[in-house]
């Protein structure tokens, strides 16, 4: 029987909702569950009830640090697995499914990815960031990537804090003694579009400078569909 998963989020954006939800629903792990926290002042929740049973919305207003919604979203959590999502980035459908693999192995407590696919929105162009970081214990993994025991929570949580949350989530765990592994870079893509509109308030020309096999894509989807099914052929 495959391990229940909690997905959290914590968003300071309305035009975002959908974005979070969709990845979630996407997803084609079954026993999963959303909890989403919104970090901005909203009068009421009654636009929210038409949405599935597995998806919680909470109003946590804008005066709490990410650090504290996110913590509050692993209290209301009901599985033993932890999986932090972005509100702008993209989830493909075996995301999940994919990234879970990893936490079986007994003494794996925190899994992410550090190799990533990065894609500038405006170009339409796609490279991948940290080449080689695959398959491999790590220091970090890209924050919108962690996914973690439960049972952590116990000892590490999120500080209260607006930046870096994730970064020092993954320090204070190597301190306590748990380990970090950096799956594949499948199944994910962190969207670079406006830079202003990101928490990591860095030009996209760096960014794309610290990539590699950059590429000019249309259809990011079915780029990535491609990719996952040549990476397959190639362990065979």
């Amino acid at each position: 029987m495959d391990l229940g998963i909690s997905v959290i989020c914590s968003t300071n954006k309305t035009k975002m909702l959908e974005n979070i939800i969709n990845n979630f629903i996407s997803q084609d792990y079954k026993e999963k569950e959303l909890i989403i926290a919104l970090n901005y002042d909203i009068k009421n929740l009654k636009t929210f009830s038409t949405l599935p049973e597995n998806i919680s919305v909470y109003n946590l207003g804008s005066k709490k640090s990410l650090g504290e919604c996110l913590n509050f979203s692993i209290e209301k959590s009901k599985y033993p697995i932890i999986a932090k999502f972005d509100d702008d980035d993209y989830y493909g459908p075996m995301y999940l499914s994919d990234t879970i693999k990893s936490l079986y192995k007994k003494d794996i407590f925190i899994v992410g990815k550090s190799c990533i696919y990065v894609y500038f929105s405006q170009e339409k162009i796609i490279g991948i960031n940290n080449m080689g970081r695959e398959n491999k214990y790590v220091n970090r993994v890209h924050g919108s990537t962690l996914m973690f025991k439960k049972d952590l929570f116990h000892k590490i949580k999120f500080r209260n804090i607006d930046l870096g949350e994730d970064k020092q989530f993954c320090k204070d765990s190597l301190e306590n003694g748990y380990k970090i592994y950096s799956t594949n870079k499948y199944h994910y893509v962190y969207m670079r579009n406006n830079e202003n509109n990101h928490t990591w308030k860095i030009s996209n020309d760096y960014i794309m400078k610290q990539c590699v096999d950059l590429n000019k894509v249309e259809n990011l989807k079915e780029y990535l569909a491609i990719s996952v099914n040549r990476a397959k052929k190639a362990y065979l």
